[in-house]
């Protein structure tokens, strides 16, 4: 039965964490494009760009969406599109760029100093998933300046005629005329980048995890749970909950930051992420311990990998490039915090607190509730099995009893006093054995009732 439990344990998350990834290629035109034409000299750069466009649109590419001066009036305003996760890119033609670019055709000091003025701006925010922005949205928007520069001629005919064939300079434009500058909103270009959305997720759920089964295994080993009171034992597991993951957020936090290279983070950033993985870490002690509270034993490895693969699958990918069913993690902690940390690093940009920190609160306060009901099944389970080993010390002791007191009767007065004690000294010496080696000695709730049974 096991072999096949596992086997569909196994089975349903990595089907699941496979669909993550499955077609995504095929959705990258639902990471959209923004454009509007800034250049009151002429249309030619639009043009030529949008002819490209055509020509590579399809499943595997951005979708170019043109908006108006009316809707756009500023490349302030694409930027705060991007800054606000309606677009993933922005792509705009700068004021007077068709006229540089016809000037620069002519030859001269025009074509000399054309290349210090791109005619094309590209706005991003690589802190929102680095590794898609740079490959499906800066690379696909590389791709279409290709085409671009080698649509020109064709969308603008005039150009050949305007060309100065004598100017080495004029002639490198014409072949290639655009280039863009790339306004990056938090440029995230360090290695370690590829981990913010997998293993930074992933890891504060494992060692909550392992610091929790340490915990369970001590606390059973030293009888803690039978020997102090409830309010001592909900008391002592709320501050060993809040100190720990606060330490281990801390950590998490501090590595980040070690390995940020040349990362433009400031400390109120360092601040900030450190509270967010806090209160993620928080929420995975809280689950965690409810679960191992009122789970079997032997199923917790199955709530555990479930919990984990659902987490960081929420994570990896971001909605545009998952199948529509994956809306439902939106009710995860892992891809609530990963959202919050994306806005704390591109300085106030996504704008998911209204959404993400709400969900991570609701889950703290929903299952501490919860774990304080699991510590309490924990003390009553606890009391329960201590009462039950006093009751057959006690049988065990009644038995041994009336066989050495019809051993004594038989024997003669050395072996009488030999066993002369009582039944209540008996009791207390099995008492006395059932507590040996198990730590510090407490008063154990319902200990008089207890006694009273016995």
């Amino acid at each position: 039965m096991t072999f096949v439990l596992l086997q569909l344990l196994f089975l349903a998350n990595l089907s699941s964490l496979y669909a993550v990834e499955y077609k995504s290629t095929s959705k990258v035109h639902a990471l959209k494009v923004l454009m509007v034409n800034f250049d009151t000299s002429g249309t030619a750069v639009q043009d030529s760009v949008l002819a490209a466009y055509s020509e590579l649109q399809a499943e595997s590419f951005n979708e170019v969406q043109v908006r108006t001066l009316a809707e756009y009036p500023t490349p302030q305003s694409m930027r705060e599109a991007v800054c606000t996760g309606q677009y993933w890119a922005a792509i705009y033609p700068n004021d007077g760029a068709s006229q540089r670019l016809n000037a620069a055709l002519a030859g001269g000091d025009a074509a000399a100093s054309y290349s210090t003025t791109p005619a094309l701006s590209l706005v991003i925010n690589s802190a929102k998933y680095p590794a898609i922005t740079a490959g499906d949205v800066v690379g696909n928007m590389q791709t279409l300046l290709g085409v671009a520069n080698a649509a020109y001629s064709a969308v603008n005919p005039t150009a050949v005629s305007t060309l100065n064939t004598s100017s080495a300079a004029a002639v490198s434009i014409f072949r290639n005329p655009f280039a863009f500058a790339t306004i990056d909103i938090q440029p995230t270009s360090q290695g370690d980048r590829v981990f913010y959305n997998d293993i930074l997720i992933v890891m504060p759920i494992v060692q909550q995890f392992l610091y929790i089964m340490g915990l369970n295994g001590l606390s059973t080993h030293f009888k803690l749970y039978s020997r102090l009171a409830v309010v001592h034992s909900l008391i002592l597991r709320t501050v060993i909950s809040t100190s720990y993951t606060f330490i281990s957020s801390l950590c998490q936090a501090g590595l980040v930051w070690a390995f940020k290279e040349s990362w433009s983070v400031n400390s109120n950033q360092f601040a900030l992420t450190w509270m967010v993985l806090w209160l993620y870490a928080f929420v995975n002690f809280a689950v965690i311990d409810t679960a191992t509270a009122f789970i079997p034993i032997s199923f917790v490895a199955f709530f555990f990998l479930t919990w984990v693969i659902q987490n960081v699958g929420s994570a990896l990918n971001p909605y545009e490039l998952t199948a529509g069913w994956f809306r439902w993690t939106y009710a995860l902690p892992g891809r609530n915090a990963y959202d919050l940390l994306v806005e704390v690093w591109s300085g106030g940009c996504e704008k998911v607190v209204n959404r993400a920190l709400p969900v991570l609160v609701v889950y703290a306060a929903v299952f501490v509730v919860a774990a304080n009901l699991g510590m309490w099944h924990r003390c009553k389970l606890a009391v329960e099995a201590e009462r039950e080993a006093l009751d057959e010390a006690a049988v065990l002791l009644d038995w041994q009893f009336g066989k050495q007191m019809s051993a004594s009767s038989a024997g003669d007065g050395g072996r009488e006093d030999r066993y002369d004690v009582t039944e209540e000294e008996m009791l207390e010496r099995q008492k006395l054995n059932i507590g040996a080696g198990m730590g510090p000695s407490f008063r154990m709730p319902f200990a008089d009732e207890a006694e009273n049974l016995v």
